[in-house]
């Protein structure tokens, strides 16, 4: 690198969006629930899952199948339930 100039930009890690593209696939190919109104995000291998279900049941299912992805270190629920 020349002296004065910037450094390049931060490699982008791609290892975390293929980590949320198969939380997704995961919650996607459960036909059991929908997953409408959820969103996930992962930084680092850890996986924030943000929306609002209608029933606990569907959230536990949610981030169960956010664990079971291979490659999450864990997984924070800020997911609402309501009735």
């Amino acid at each position: 690198m020349r002296a004065g100039a910037a450094p390049p930009p931060p490699a982008q890690d791609t290892g975390d969006s293929e980590l949320a593209v198969k939380v997704k696939a995961a919650m996607v190919g459960d036909m059991s629930m929908t997953t409408a109104g959820t969103d996930v995000a992962v930084v680092a291998g850890n996986v924030v899952l943000v929306g609002v279900v209608n029933d606990k049941a569907k959230e536990d299912k949610i981030i169960a199948h956010a664990r079971s992805v291979e490659g999450v270190k864990s997984v924070k629920s800020f997911i609402v339930v309501q009735r």
